[in-house]
C-alpha cells in the first residue's frame, strides 16, 4: 500500500493536552508515546496544547519522539501567576500550580485556600472558553474522528466537554490522577460548596463522555459515578527504543539504590531512612559500600529526615532534576531501584510511571506502599520485587533489607512486555475503534 492510500485510511484524533515538550514528567510521556505510536495503526495525532504554558521543569531529550510530521496546533494561555506572587517571599516559591503545598507559612496556607476555592477545577481554567471558540472552527474545517482529554489539569476535560455538546464528536477521556477525590485537594481546605462544583463537573464530564481511560485499574472506584461500562485501564508504560543500548554497568564493589523522581512529605519512608541507618553503622552489607542516590525534587521534610540519620548522610548522593536519557543512563550503574508511592488513600489508584521503565531494565525494586494498591499488585508478581508497608517498624524492616540487598539479580520475565508503550498503543486503538 503506498503512502498515499495510507494517509486516506488513516482517522485522525485530536489529543488536548496541558503537558507537552519540553515539559517533563510521566504525564507528558504518556501521550508523547501514544502519539509516537498510534500511525502504526492508521491513526494520525493532532496535539492541542498552550503555547505558553509555565512548566517547572522541562526536557529538551523529549522532543526527539516528536515526529516531523507531527500536527501541533498551539494558542495562548493565561494562568494566574501575578496573584501568586503578591504572596511571594524573597527566596520562597510559591504557585498556584503546583501539585504539592507548603503549610509552614501563613502566604503559603492563604494561597493553597486561594488555589482551592477560586481556581476550579484549576489554574488552567482559563483555557476552557478560549479554546473551545478556537477548536470549533478548527474542527469544522479538519474534521476528525474522535478527540482526547487527558488530565490534570482536569479543565481539559471541559474542553472536550464543549466540544461534545457543540459538535457532538466523539470523546475519550483519561483519567491519569482522581478529580474531586484526589487527596491533593484535602490541604485546599476546599468549602463544602466548592466542593460540589468539583463534583459537578467531574460528573458533567463522565457521564458526557464516550469512553474512560485511566492510568491504574482501581481508578474508576475514585470516581463520581458513571457507567464503568464504558471504563477501561490503560497503564503507563516504558518505550523499548529507549533502551535499545542499555546494559548494566553496576560496580561490584558498590550497592546502589537508586530513586529519579518528586520524593513529597507523602512518601517519606522514615524507616526506611532509619533502617538504612542501622545497616551501614552494624556493617551488615558484607564487602560492599552503600550509596542512596536520590536524583529529582525531594522535598524539606525528606530531606531533614535523611539528615538526622548521620551515617547515611555519609553515603548519600543528591542531584537536581535530570533529563529522560540521563536518568536511564542511571538505572544502569544501579543495583536496586526504589519507588515511592504515596501514603493516602489515594495511593491505590497511584502507579508512578517509572514503575514500567523499572521493570524494562530487570533490576530489583523496592517499593514502599500498602500491599492493596494497584502497583503493589503489579510487583508482587514479580520475584525480584519487594513491596514494604510504610508501617512495617525500622529493625525487621532492616532485616529484610539485609535478605534482599544480599540476594538482589536482575530478571527477565516476559510478563513485563505488556507495559510497552508500543504494546498499549494498540490496547488504545481497540478503544478508539469501537469509538
Amino acid at each position: 500500500m503506498n503512502n498515499l492510500s495510507c494517509r486516506i485510511l488513516s482517522k485522525r484524533l485530536l489529543i488536548i493536552t496541558y503537558y507537552w515538550p519540553p515539559s517533563a514528567g510521566g504525564g507528558v510521556q504518556r501521550w508523547l508515546k501514544f502519539a509516537k505510536y498510534l500511525p502504526d495503526h492508521n491513526w494520525t495525532p493532532v496535539i492541542y496544547t498552550p503555547s505558553n504554558p509555565s512548566y517547572s521543569l522541562q526536557d529538551t531529550s523529549l522532543l526527539a519522539d516528536i515526529a516531523p510530521d507531527l500536527e501541533v496546533i498551539k494558542t495562548p494561555i493565561w494562568e494566574p501567576y501575578d496573584l501568586a506572587s503578591i504572596f511571594k517571599r524573597k527566596g520562597q516559591s510559591t504557585s498556584l500550580n503546583t501539585g504539592q503545598t507548603n503549610k509552614t507559612t501563613r502566604s503559603s496556607r492563604i494561597l493553597s485556600w486561594i488555589r482551592g476555592n477560586y481556581f476550579i477545577p484549576d489554574p488552567r481554567r482559563y483555557w476552557v472558553k478560549p479554546s473551545i471558540k478556537y477548536l470549533e472552527k478548527y474542527l469544522r474545517d479538519n474534521p476528525v474522528d474522535a478527540i482526547v482529554t487527558t488530565g490534570p489539569p482536569h479543565s481539559m476535560h471541559l474542553i472536550g466537554l464543549g466540544l461534545k455538546q457543540s459538535l457532538g464528536i466523539k470523546w475519550l477521556v483519561d483519567i491519569r490522577d482522581p478529580w474531586s477525590t484526589f487527596d491533593l485537594l484535602d490541604e485546599y481546605n476546599i468549602s463544602p460548596r466548592n466542593l460540589k462544583k468539583y463534583q459537578a463537573m467531574e460528573t458533567a464530564v463522565l457521564q458526557a463522555c464516550d469512553r474512560v481511560i485511566a492510568t491504574s485499574p482501581s481508578m474508576s472506584k475514585q470516581l463520581r459515578t458513571f457507567d464503568t461500562d464504558k471504563f477501561q485501564a490503560i497503564t503507563n508504560g516504558y518505550d523499548k527504543k529507549d533502551f535499545e543500548n542499555y546494559q548494566d554497568m553496576n560496580s561490584e564493589k558498590e550497592l546502589v539504590l537508586y530513586h529519579a523522581g518528586l520524593i513529597s512529605a507523602l512518601r517519606n519512608p522514615t524507616n526506611f531512612w532509619t533502617a538504612l541507618e542501622s545497616l551501614i553503622t552494624e556493617d551488615r552489607l558484607g564487602d560492599k559500600t552503600m550509596r542512596l542516590h536520590l536524583v529529582g525534587v525531594i522535598e524539606s521534610a525528606v530531606q531533614s529526615s535523611i539528615d538526622a540519620q548521620p551515617a547515611l548522610s555519609q553515603h548519600y548522593l543528591r542531584e537536581p532534576y535530570k533529563k529522560h536519557d540521563l536518568v536511564i543512563e542511571d538505572y544502569q550503574k544501579a543495583h536496586i531501584l526504589l519507588l515511592f508511592v504515596n501514603n493516602t488513600a489515594n495511593a491505590k489508584v497511584n502507579i508512578p510511571g517509572k514503575t514500567f521503565e523499572y521493570l524494562a531494565t530487570g533490576k530489583p525494586i523496592l517499593c514502599f506502599s500498602d500491599p492493596d494498591t494497584d502497583v503493589a499488585k503489579i510487583l508482587s508478581k514479580m520475584e525480584h520485587c519487594l513491596v514494604v508497608d510504610y508501617n512495617l517498624n525500622s529493625e525487621t524492616l532492616a532485616q529484610k533489607l539485609s535478605v534482599f540487598f544480599g540476594t538482589h539479580k536482575s530478571f527477565t520475565s516476559q510478563d513485563v512486555a505488556q507495559f510497552s508503550r508500543g504494546h498499549l498503543t494498540s490496547v488504545l486503538v481497540e478503544v478508539l475503534n469501537k469509538l
